[in-house]
C-alpha cells in the first residue's frame, strides 16, 4: 500500500480521522521509503517544519501500526524502526557501523525455503524477516 490516497480511504474506511499530523507523518514515510525510528522521523519532521511534540508523533505511530498501515521492525539496536507495509516482501541490508538501513527486494525470495519447512515440520510460515549486517559503501 504504497499509494497516500489507498493509505487515507483506508484510515477513512476504520473510522480514524484524517489529521493534519497523521497525513504529514504518511508522507514522510513515503517520501523516507526506509524503516525509521520514531525520534529520526520527529526530527525530519521538524526539519520539514511541521512543529509537533515527540509524544505526538509516537502516538502517531503506534494508531497507524494498529490501523494496519505500518509495520514496526527491529535490527538487533534497542530502538524500533518503521515503515509503510510494503506491497512487496522486503529484506533488508544494515550498515554495522554507521546503522543505516537498505530495503532489497530478491527475486528469488523464500518461498521455496517455506514450502520445505512446512512439509518437513508440519510448521505453517506466515511471515519471515531477513536483515543482512555488514557495511554500507561509506563505511567500506
Amino acid at each position: 500500500m504504497h499509494d497516500e490516497s489507498a493509505i487515507l480511504k483506508s484510515l477513512q474506511q476504520q473510522g480514524c480521522r484524517l489529521t493534519v499530523v497523521r497525513k504529514s507523518i504518511i508522507r514522510a514515510l513515503l517520501k523516507i521509503k526506509t524503516p525509521i525510528s520514531t525520534l529520526e522521523l520527529h526530527e525530519k519532521l521538524v526539519k520539514a517544519k511541521f512543529d509537533m511534540n515527540k509524544t505526538t508523533v509516537y502516538r502517531e505511530i503506534e494508531s497507524l501500526k494498529e490501523a494496519g498501515v505500518i509495520r514496526e521492525l527491529q535490527f538487533g539496536e534497542r530502538m524500533k524502526r518503521y515503515e509503510i507495509i510494503p506491497e512487496d516482501h522486503r529484506h533488508h541490508l544494515i550498515c554495522k557501523r554507521c546503522k543505516t538501513v537498505e530495503d532489497v527486494v530478491m527475486e528469488d525470495d523464500l518461498d521455496e525455503i517455506e514450502k520445505r519447512l512446512k512439509k518437513q515440520t508440519k510448521f505453517m510460515v506466515q511471515d519471515h524477516a531477513l536483515a543482512f549486517y555488514g557495511l554500507c559503501v561509506k563505511c567500506q
